[in-house]
């Protein structure tokens, strides 16, 4: 979440990564990039932001994730193996059936909606399902359980 205001843990004079910043530091790091698009996308903006992933070998380790599916079909478009994720905090047929208008997406959805039934009816239309924010061990260790193929935190629970 980097240009969030993080409460007290965010200063206004603090520099935010560029995106090619912030590929460097997961390539050097051995990191996925997970880069959620907040706002809606042009075609511009969308060829800029594959073109920076692809040039700086991210295109395997990165995931676009975002709640707008023109967003996603815009970087399917220019990319046929990003990874691209459809965000949500509902985890129902009606967001599943979103996520299947995007060819080979995942859902990124709330962990807490993230149960056995939840993540079966997911995968049987044939979509991945990554859970998003569980803060502690013991939530990370129940999406698993539940089916998660991984779970993105944005602390680290252990």
């Amino acid at each position: 979440d980097a240009g969030t205001k993080l409460g007290s843990t965010f200063r206004a004079d603090e520099r935010i990564m560029t995106v090619e910043e912030f590929m460097w530091f997961c390539r050097e790091s051995n990191l996925t990039a997970y880069m959620e698009l907040k706002v809606p996308l042009g075609a511009t903006d969308a060829t800029a932001l594959v073109k920076a992933i692809t040039d700086n070998g991210m295109a395997r380790r990165c995931a676009i994730l975002s709640p707008n599916i023109p967003d996603l079909k815009l970087i399917r478009d220019l990319d046929k193996n990003l990874q691209v994720g459809f965000v949500t905090s509902v985890l129902d047929q009606t967001n599943i059936d979103y996520a299947l208008q995007v060819t080979n997406s995942f859902l990124y959805a709330l962990w807490t909606q993230v149960t056995t039934a939840n993540y079966r009816l997911a995968l049987a239309k044939g979509i991945k399902l990554d859970p998003w924010a569980p803060t502690k061990y013991a939530d990370v260790q129940t999406a698993i359980k539940n089916g998660a193929r991984r779970v993105i935190t944005t602390t680290i629970p252990f």
